[in-house]
């Protein structure tokens, strides 16, 4: 009768044991800290935004781009200022000066002039041209 009674004591005495191994295991590790977020690398390359293509989604029409003149221009000087003007060929016929505001051929109006492009419009599209580059004040006074 006696050796029944250590068989449930023995029991009991290895579920305790086993129960303090459990408690061994997952108590550290539930108590712990979680880790930190690895931060995002300063070289990520990030995908462009299109602008329209974000605005269609929206129901917006993208914007009418400019459409490129038929005719070929060339600018070869210009006056800029309130009454500027410019030299402009087309296709290569002889120079013309075209004051701002007139018609320099068949819709393209002259528009605006700054330092380094003429501005034409035709039909409220508006497209640029770029003049040729100035010389050096040394190349113009030198010797």
């Amino acid at each position: 009768m006696k050796a029944i009674l250590w068989l449930p004591r023995l029991a009991s005495l290895l579920l305790l044991a086993l129960l303090a191994a459990i408690l061994a295991w997952w108590v550290p590790r539930l108590a712990a800290p979680t880790p930190a977020i690895a931060p995002i690398a300063t070289g990520a390359v990030a995908m462009p935004l299109d602008a329209n293509l974000a605005a269609s989604l929206f129901g917006a029409q993208p914007p009418k781009t400019a459409e490129a003149p038929t005719l070929n221009f060339k600018v070869v000087g210009l006056v800029s200022g309130k009454l500027g003007s410019a030299l402009i060929s087309v296709d290569g016929r002889p120079l013309r000066s075209v004051a701002l505001g007139d018609e320099v051929e068949s819709g393209w109006m002259l528009v605006g002039i700054n330092a380094e492009r003429v501005v034409l419009e035709r039909n409220g599209a508006r497209t640029e041209i770029a003049a040729p580059p100035r010389n050096a004040v040394s190349l113009l006074t030198g010797p």
